[in-house]
């Protein structure tokens, strides 16, 4: 199914999923003059949502990218899509660990398969995801196949089972992480971020941090802060 539209983003593409192990996505992709390939973004939803969730806020605001929105495999009854099963209490959280690395399996196969299909530049990928979706970000960007120059994290937590000594060093090098964290989150409270914070740099990873003034979501506040960190990181030449 492809959806036409005039202006900076001229088409936008929603894959069908084909086999039980695809993803679906929409996509975004700008039309420049001069311009062969593009960075491109990939925006991961939270729990129970859809690949919907960010494109209001950022159609139009993230420009000189190829935006990537992915739809999580597992269905919530009514409630959208899950990248695993998780409960929450007592200010903890478990999440099926099967689940999630079939996720990240499928990501990375997404990856490759926007690459090889689409005009981006392999070399400037950005993966940015909020509550669970953030938990993913993490899960793909730390760990190879695929080099991301940027991870974007907004109201997360570490996943669980990932390890100080798991990161590749080249990964260090070349990666920069941007991390959000709403002060008033009820689901993810500020202090379960300032750890994740911590634990990053203590991986030997660049690590920039802000706080919003609301809650467990994604606003207008969140992308005009960010857009200039994005816009920075896109240009920066890559290390060899």
């Amino acid at each position: 199914m492809k959806y036409f539209r005039i202006g900076l983003f001229l088409l936008v593409c929603m894959c069908s999923c084909h086999t039980s192990t695809d993803l679906k996505y929409k996509i975004i992709i700008p039309n420049e003059e001069g311009i062969e390939k593009y960075p491109v973004v990939f925006f991961l939803h939270g729990l129970s949502g859809t690949f919907n969730q960010f494109i209001p806020y950022v159609k139009n605001e993230i420009k000189g990218a190829v935006l990537v929105f992915p739809q999580a495999p597992f269905p919530e009854a009514g409630k959208g899509n899950s990248w695993s099963k998780m409960s929450f209490g007592n200010n903890e959280y478990t999440e099926n660990l099967e689940q999630s690395e079939f996720s990240r399996q499928k990501l990375n196969e997404l990856i490759q398969h926007i690459i090889l299909n689409y005009p981006c530049d392999s070399n400037n990928i950005f993966i940015c995801g909020i509550s669970q979706g953030a938990m993913m970000t993490l899960r793909v960007g730390l760990n190879p196949p695929y080099f991301a120059k940027g991870l974007i994290c907004i109201n997360g937590r570490l996943p669980l089972k990932m390890l100080r000594d798991s990161i590749p060093n080249d990964v260090k090098k070349k990666l920069n992480i941007y991390v959000v964290n709403g002060i008033n989150d009820s689901i993810f409270p500020v202090l379960s971020v300032v750890k994740l914070v911590q634990e990053l740099k203590l991986n030997g990873l660049t690590v920039e941090s802000h706080e919003s003034g609301v809650g467990h979501a994604f606003h207008k506040e969140v992308i005009t802060k960010l857009k200039p960190w994005l816009a920075s990181k896109m240009k920066k030449k890559v290390e060899n």
